[in-house]
């Protein structure tokens, strides 16, 4: 098991997938180094159930929900591994073995019904939301110097003209991005958790079924009612979920 701690600096889209053991992590050492041997001797559910009260305490690093995800993963419920990979990808979104077991699972959730992010959403989401914005601030506040510099120095103000032009192009295009990034990062899916759930045509149990779908298969929300989530699917049929059936990413 080797520290993947910190993200990746060079990401790249495809690589050789091979499923990785538990990642390790510098924090809370006993019940992580515990919940780890644990994973190695096969007992998952006892692994899981420390990670998960890490989790609880509020230590939210990508190590614990990478190694969650392969507990469940190992336990046969695609679901929750999803759940707790697309956690770990979110904050640390280049990370090769996270992207791989994800994949990975997601070649595995059956039917044809499970949403997944196109390329281009993919690419808004390659970066965290704070990586762009600290990109944007540095070319704003490089912007603000080169106005600085030509007006203490106008002689300079055309040799400085096309680098100016270049930094409030690239600042522009950094803020639409932003944007992008901010607005698909706040889309909300529901991924089954269960074997096999039924999407109603309405929210009660006795309402006719609009579909099927097994465990891992990620459905786009579109609305709660009393216990029930609206949900659609990759051909655009819609229905309603018991919540108890379902996980919601991002989670609340």
């Amino acid at each position: 098991m080797s520290p993947r701690t910190f993200p990746h600096i060079a990401g790249f889209l495809f690589f050789l997938f091979v499923f990785c053991g538990p990642i390790n992590a510098a924090e809370a050492p006993s019940h992580f180094d515990q919940a780890n041997r644990l994973y190695e001797q096969g007992k998952y559910a006892d692994a899981a159930s420390l990670y998960e009260s890490m989790i609880k305490a509020g230590r939210h690093s990508p190590a614990v929900f990478f190694n969650l995800g392969n507990c469940y993963f190992k336990s046969g419920n695609l679901g929750r591994a999803l759940f707790n990979y697309r956690i770990a990808e979110r904050i640390t979104p280049r990370d090769p073995d996270i992207q791989g077991n994800l994949r990975f699972t997601r070649e595995r959730v059956s039917g044809a019904t499970s949403l997944t992010p196109g390329i281009w959403k993919r690419i808004l989401l390659y970066f965290t939301l704070n990586e762009i914005a600290v990109f944007c601030a540095l070319l704003f506040w490089t912007c603000a110097a080169l106005v600085c510099v030509t007006a203490l120095r106008p002689v300079l103000k055309l040799k400085l003209r096309t680098y100016a032009i270049i930094v409030q192009s690239l600042l522009v295009v950094g803020l639409v991005f932003l944007v992008s990034a901010s607005i698909t990062a706040r889309e909300r899916f529901a991924i089954v958790i269960v074997p096999q759930a039924t999407v109603h045509l309405g929210p009660v149990t006795e309402s006719q079924a609009a579909f099927t779908a097994s465990t891992g298969t990620e459905l786009k929300l579109l609305a709660r009612r009393d216990g029930w989530f609206q949900v659609s699917d990759r051909s655009d049929r819609s229905g309603w979920v018991p919540a108890e059936h379902v996980s919601l990413f991002p989670p609340p």
